[in-house]
């Protein structure tokens, strides 16, 4: 979580934040209706913030 405070606070121009941040539900099948509650996303988020963060 200090990670993502951080890249939003320090890391992102405000565009990206603001974009992040008005997206909260994600929607991973592409189905209508099918979007999923804003902790699953975060657990999908973190999971990428370390997979991106360890391939790079």
């Amino acid at each position: 979580m200090l990670y993502l405070i951080h890249i939003l606070l320090c890391v992102w121009p405000d565009s990206v934040v603001k974009l992040v941040l008005s997206n909260w539900l994600v929607n991973p099948t592409g189905k209508q209706n099918s979007f999923i509650e804003v902790d699953l996303m975060q657990e999908h988020m973190d999971y990428w913030i370390r997979v991106c963060h360890f391939t790079a």
